[in-house]
């Protein structure tokens, strides 16, 4: 029997889906799931796209940047989401019949040790400014109009869960599986769902007094 493939690469859960089956994965599932649990989701989800973002170049968040130089203006803003520039090649000429060159990057250091700043010509070194407000400086001076190209990675986008369970960003595809196993989500889901969680009864009892009420609540919201 031949095996039938569907052809199709369209799985992309959204945050709120992944966030849902990681609190099925610690028994968490319906009527159980807790608005504070998804505020923790969310914010948990957002600090772990940060620390993937500290760790180095994501490849889906990976991409090109162009603007064309003025003459005698040596700085350039950056879009402030950019947190690396990989690459920098400078064009002259109409894309994509231009002539690139590689320029070569250099450090805070060497750019403050050039006796001439002002100095103008066809750049061949640039210095990224790590700023709230990034920026490129190009030295020597452009002399003329050339196109700017740099690679760059950027940050990630926020996770957000809407309407409390869906999101409409989709997450790459190789995302999925660590995103759905946090350990820091999961450790706070399951302290939150046990300290929320009423009191298993083997008989009939009465319910806990309202101050203990109050303090699995609170808990559950720290």
């Amino acid at each position: 029997m031949s095996l039938t493939l569907t052809d199709t690469f369209d799985f992309a859960p959204s945050v709120g889906e992944v966030v849902l089956n990681s609190l099925s994965r610690i028994g968490i599932r319906g009527p159980m799931v807790q608005t504070a649990m998804l505020q923790m989701a969310s914010q948990e989800a957002n600090l772990m796209q940060v620390e993937w973002s500290n760790r180095g170049p994501n490849l889906w968040t990976v991409d090109e940047q162009t603007t064309q130089t003025i003459p005698g203006y040596a700085t350039y803003a950056v879009d402030p989401s950019t947190i690396a520039v990989l690459e920098v090649t400078l064009g002259q000429g109409n894309p994509p019949d231009e002539t690139e060159i590689l320029l070569t990057s250099i450090s805070r250091t060497e750019y403050m040790a050039y006796p001439n700043k002002r100095s103008q010509g066809r750049p061949t070194v640039y210095w990224y400014d790590i700023l709230i407000a990034p920026t490129i400086t190009l030295w020597p001076v452009p002399d003329q109009v050339y196109n700017l190209h740099f690679t760059r990675y950027r940050q990630q986008m926020d996770a957000t869960l809407r309407n409390a369970a869906i999101s409409k960003r989709p997450i790459a595809g190789s995302t999925p599986p660590a995103l759905a196993w946090p350990p820091a989500l999961l450790s706070t889901m399951r302290r939150c769902w046990r300290t929320s969680a009423p009191p298993r009864r083997s008989g009939p009892t009465a319910s806990p007094p309202a101050a203990t009420r109050r303090t699995r609540r609170s808990t559950c919201r720290q």
